[in-house]
């Protein structure tokens, strides 16, 4: 019992605070051989934007569910403090350069913006 109680503690320090702005992007690419190279690219030079206050980039898990989208190579996932900064990201001359490289490589790409919390403006 008491092992439990530590595991828990541990994995609520884990744990991280939510941002207002989550940023999923969702890539299916024309050469799937290039999978480590966008992935590795994308650490590179999206994660070290100084806006990014959080950030993943990786494969989808074959889990067995039917209910779980197995149709990208690659997902990216981001996250902001507010508006104004993933609007830097999305203006920052990494994230431009690195879209204008890898866009003619993408077979499909999907984005979805979430909003964890109300946003200050509101």
């Amino acid at each position: 019992m008491k092992s439990i109680f530590f595991i828990m503690l541990f994995l609520a320090g884990c744990a991280t605070r939510s941002h207002h702005i989550n940023h999923i992007v969702f890539v299916e690419l024309q050469d799937i051989s290039q999978v480590s190279e966008i992935i590795e690219d994308s650490n590179e030079r999206l994660a070290s934007i100084p806006v990014v206050k959080n950030y993943f980039c990786g494969t989808h898990v074959s889990s067995g569910r039917d209910t779980v989208k197995t149709d990208y190579d690659v997902g990216i996932y981001f996250a902001f403090d507010s508006l104004e900064d993933y609007e830097t990201y999305v203006n920052h001359p990494g994230h431009i350069s690195f879209v204008n490289d890898w866009k003619p490589k993408l077979k499909s790409l999907r984005v979805y913006d979430i909003s964890s919390n109300k946003l200050p403006s509101e």
